[in-house]
């Protein structure tokens, strides 16, 4: 990730968690984004590492559950903020910054890797999950906006503007094939893949009523909208090469 980004940017980091998850949809969202990464975690790993932690919105919450949690951020404002988040919950966290591409740590440290709302904003993608597979002894999980979904189409009029206005911050969007393909080349197998929001985030935000929210995705869900079109992707993807 590039140095010059939002993200390293201290009044981005002091914010963030207030443009995110701030309001009722924002703690929502905040509920059930962890609730999913939990889901697909198993109480048996003992090392686990989250992988662009930024302000800690996964590994806080599991730290309650996992004692060995290694918080990853290339942004040391997200860390510091990070930090002060965790200690306000009585949680001493691990951290180091660390570019995603480059990890500072041997072949399978960690028996399970996190990585949510990351490999959009990656430079070489494909170098992150290679990274990711290469410290990961046996699980990584990560989540993406898929190209098609609401989140590619709001990336492809990001990139347009950023044309005429050069600070917008804009984000990758992938097809599934090819982030299962790239797991494969790095000898991780993806055996599950999950699909989350029909409707974009900046909708559910502004309606700001998740018991709404949380209809209107049942029942496009029902009628098959998610399968199509949902985001963003949550994949786990276990290793292959036993």
């Amino acid at each position: 990730m590039d140095k010059r980004s939002i993200y390293h940017q201290k009044f981005y980091a002091e914010q963030y968690n207030e443009d995110r998850f701030g309001g009722s949809f924002g703690h929502y969202l905040h509920d059930i984004e962890v609730k999913n990464f939990l889901s697909l975690m198993d109480l048996s790993y003992n090392y686990v590492l989250d992988l662009g932690a930024g302000t800690g919105k996964l590994c806080i919450p599991l730290s309650l559950q996992y004692k060995h949690i290694v918080a990853v951020d290339f942004s040391p404002e997200m860390i510091k903020v990070a930090i002060i988040n965790s200690r306000k919950r009585g949680i001493e966290l691990k951290t180091i910054v660390c570019d995603a591409q480059l990890l500072c740590f041997n072949d399978k440290t960690f028996d399970c890797v996190l990585s949510s709302r990351m490999l959009m904003h990656l430079t070489d993608w494909r170098k992150g999950i290679a990274e990711l597979c290469r410290v990961s002894k046996n699980v990584v999980i990560l989540d993406f906006p898929p190209l098609l979904s609401f989140g590619g189409f709001d990336s492809l009029l990001k990139r347009f503007f950023k044309i005429f206005i050069g600070h917008t911050l804009t984000y990758k969007t992938f097809l599934i094939n090819a982030i299962a393909q790239e797991f494969q080349k790095n000898h991780f197998k993806v055996v599950l893949q999950r699909k989350q929001f029909f409707f974009p985030y900046s909708f559910h935000r502004w309606l700001n009523l998740p018991w709404l929210s949380e209809r209107i995705e049942k029942f496009v869900g029902i009628i098959g909208l998610i399968r199509f079109m949902g985001a963003p992707v949550t994949v786990k993807a276990v290793r292959s090469d036993y």
